[in-house]
């Protein structure tokens, strides 16, 4: 019943926990689990809400170079495709 800043502190990989989901985040793409075992909770179901939430397309900052597309060799060859 404390908070866990490191997972491999109280879980290993691959084992099966089960989780409560306290809190999505779709901004950060980072979902809250919880481990602690609620009196009554364990055999209700989950229902889906009615809407899913659809996410939101994702901004990018900044410029791009222009490469002629799926050309692995652009880096190398540099300003000589261009001209």
């Amino acid at each position: 019943d404390k908070f866990v800043k490191n997972p491999a502190d109280v879980v290993r990989v691959q084992q099966k926990v089960a989780v409560t989901v306290m809190d999505v985040d779709l901004n950060r793409n980072r979902i809250a689990l919880s481990m602690k075992a609620f009196p009554g909770e364990s055999t209700q179901k989950v229902k889906p809400s009615a809407k899913p939430q659809k996410r939101q397309p994702q901004t990018q900052t900044g410029r791009k170079k222009k490469v002629p597309f799926n050309n692995p060799f652009a880096d190398l060859l540099g300003d000589k495709l261009n001209g």
